[in-house]
């Protein structure tokens, strides 16, 4: 039960973020599966940024297509689900040379960013989300 509650300010539940980070991961092998072309720059040029981004305490509004239902979630369900989503992506980046830009999709505030960019992105942005789950559970607990 504690898991679905909203906690002040307007903020997602521990579910509803586990939802969000299995939409991210989601779209993320998407991006990681999308046509890709040689990129001319160092394929980590973007990873300070992306990381000092993922760093912040700056709240963002997440774009539609990863923004979490109302819907109850189950906890088991959701781990398994966010399980299943990281086994996909470790085993795809493992055949796949991440040098490359994704040429088509591109990531909403970032632009094109290389395989190895989206995967670093999909790590430092769950970090961020469990440091809020963390934070959360002090919060709804009381």
């Amino acid at each position: 039960e504690i898991i679905q509650r909203n906690p002040p300010a307007s903020s997602w539940s521990a579910a509803q973020i586990a939802e969000h980070l299995w939409k991210v991961d989601r779209s993320t092998l998407k991006a990681l599966k999308s046509e890709t072309i040689p990129t001319n720059r160092p394929p980590e040029q973007k990873l300070a940024l992306i990381k000092e981004a993922m760093e912040s305490s700056t709240k963002r509004v997440a774009p539609g297509m990863v923004t979490p239902s109302e819907s109850r979630h189950e906890p088991q369900e959701m781990a398994q689900q966010l399980i299943k989503q990281r086994e996909l992506v470790k085993r795809l980046i493992s055949g796949l040379d991440l040098t490359e830009a994704c040429r088509v999709y591109k990531h909403p505030s970032l632009g094109t960013l290389t395989r190895l960019e989206w995967v670093y992105f999909n790590l430092y942005h769950a970090e961020r989300h469990i440091r809020q789950m963390e934070g959360l559970k002090a919060a709804v607990i009381m």
